[in-house]
C-alpha cells in the first residue's frame, strides 16, 4: 500500500496496476482487534475525565429539567380539572384526606418539582462552563483526540478483484463479442456463393 500510494503521487495519476492498468479499489477497515490509543500526557487526561464527568452532568440535569416540567404541568392540569369540575352534592364522597391536607400536599410537591428544576438548572450551567475550561485547558481537543484515535487504528486494503468491477475488461469483452457475431454473421453469406457455384458445375 505504501508503494501505491508514493507512485501514485510521484506519476500524478490514480494507483493502477503496472500490466493491465486495473484501478485498485481502495478502503479503510478499522483494526478493531489492535486498536491502539494515541499517547496522551496525564494533564490531558485528568481535563478529558473532567469533560466527560461535566457533559454527562449536563445531561443527566438536562434529563431532570424536562422530568420535572412534566410533572408540573401534568399536576396543574390536574389541579384545574378538579377545581373547574364540581360535582353536585349527591355525588361527593368523603375522601380519605380532609381538602386542607391534600391542597398542602400537592403544594409541598409542586414546591419540591420547582427546586429540583432551579438545581438541575445551576448544575447544568455550572457543568457547561466546567466543560469549556475542560476543552480549552486540554492540549488536543476531546473531540481531536477521538479522531486521532479513529485515523490511527484505520488501515488502508485493496478490495478483491471483480470482473464487474473492471471497465476496461467489460468494454474488451463487449468489443470481442461483437467481432465474433460479425463473423459469425459474414459466414453464412460467404459460404451462400459456394453453394451456386457447386450446382453450375454439376
Amino acid at each position: 500500500m505504501h508503494w501505491l500510494d508514493i507512485s501514485s503521487r510521484k506519476l500524478h495519476r490514480p494507483a493502477v496496476c503496472e500490466l493491465c492498468l486495473y484501478k485498485y479499489r481502495r478502503r479503510r477497515v478499522l483494526k478493531y482487534r489492535e486498536i491502539k490509543l494515541p499517547d496522551c500526557s496525564d494533564r490531558d487526561v485528568r481535563y478529558y475525565t473532567l469533560f466527560v464527568c461535566a457533559l454527562a452532568m449536563m445531561i443527566l440535569s438536562a434529563l431532570a429539567t424536562i422530568v420535572c416540567f412534566q410533572l408540573e404541568k401534568s399536576y396543574s392540569t390536574h389541579s384545574n380539572k378538579t377545581t373547574s369540575s364540581p360535582l353536585p352534592p349527591s355525588e361527593i364522597t368523603t375522601p380519605e384526606l380532609p381538602a386542607p391536607t391534600e391542597l398542602l400536599h400537592r403544594e409541598d410537591i409542586e414546591n419540591l418539582l420547582s427546586t429540583v428544576t432551579l438545581i438541575a438548572a445551576i448544575l447544568f450551567f455550572f457543568s457547561f462552563f466546567m466543560a469549556m475550561y475542560a476543552h480549552v485547558k486540554s492540549g488536543i481537543s476531546f473531540c481531536g483526540y477521538i479522531s486521532l484515535c479513529w485515523s490511527s487504528n484505520l488501515e488502508w486494503t485493496i478490495e478483491e478483484y471483480k470482473q464487474s468491477r473492471d471497465s476496461q475488461y467489460l468494454s474488451k469483452l463487449e468489443e470481442l463479442r461483437r467481432k465474433i457475431n460479425e463473423k459469425q454473421k459474414k459466414a453464412p453469406d460467404e459460404v451462400e456463393p459456394l453453394r451456386s457455384s457447386v450446382i453450375v458445375i454439376e
